[in-house]
């Protein structure tokens, strides 16, 4: 085989692991109700075949299951064994499930935490206040891109601007998925954040959240917290409340980080 051979291999292959990450993350950012091969495909911008053809050699392999009744696809086994075989030095969920509780306890509302992937945000855990109406907009594994809910508001607004800038041009397309989002409404609600001091934003109709972030000792975001709960419960006066109790809770998490 020739270098020139082996190289245009080389990139063939690169390219195919490319697109069946794209594929995998597409699922994964609906993976409760299933995704349709032709939503998966215009999402990634694929052709049809090129989609369908790595989509079934991600079920040989168990990356994905398609359901036999609605064709629709989701992550499969082996994806669930990968993260078992997982062994985080600092296990971020576990770290963080009594802040969780105690904040979820003083608000009585929805508490989410939310982590970076790349370009998206992916909530890790949630935890259910004793307020009769709740809001659960996000499930645990849930994925959304940067920028579309208070949590990944919270960690865009901690990132350097030529990190923020990247992000929101990859994503502005993701966007349009979602309603009254865009990237120009992305920048208003960081601006907004930033002279605020923390991040406020209705993201469904008649309802509110706030988020915060959680830094390393670089100071750049690990995660984030978001308290959701229904509009009439998130006044100017109640959101200033909210986040200054998430502020403590984090300041303690963030202690325990650094020295972990």
């Amino acid at each position: 085989m020739s270098a020139v051979s082996k190289l245009n291999n080389e990139v063939v292959g690169a390219q195919v692991i490319k697109r069946a990450s794209q594929l995998l993350r597409e699922i994964a950012s609906r993976n409760d109700q299933g995704v349709r091969l032709v939503d998966i495909y215009k999402s990634v911008g694929l052709g049809q075949s090129t989609a369908h053809r790595l989509l079934k050699a991600l079920a040989v392999e168990g990356f994905v299951l398609q359901d036999e009744g609605s064709k629709r696809y989701r992550l499969g086994p082996l994806i669930f064994e990968f993260g078992l075989a997982i062994k985080s030095k600092f296990d971020l969920r576990a770290a963080a499930q009594d802040a969780m509780e105690r904040i979820a306890a003083f608000t009585e509302d929805t508490v989410y935490l939310v982590v970076r992937s790349r370009y998206e945000s992916v909530c890790i855990d949630r935890i259910e206040g004793n307020y009769p109406v709740k809001v659960l907009s996000l499930d645990i594994g849930g994925r959304r891109p940067l920028g579309t809910n208070a949590s990944g508001l919270s960690i865009l607004r901690s990132l350097p601007p030529a990190q923020v800038e990247k992000i929101i041009a990859y994503n502005e397309t993701a966007y349009s998925r979602f309603a009254n989002f865009s990237a120009s409404r992305v920048y208003k609600e960081l601006a907004a954040s930033n002279t605020r001091g923390y991040v406020s934003v209705t993201v469904a109709a008649g309802t509110s959240a706030v988020g915060l972030p959680i830094c390393g000792p670089d100071r750049l975001p690990l995660a984030a917290i978001a308290v959701a709960a229904v509009e009439s419960r998130m006044s100017p006066g109640r959101q200033t409340e909210i986040v200054d109790f998430m502020r403590k809770e984090i300041a303690k998490l963030e202690a325990a980080i650094s020295v972990s």
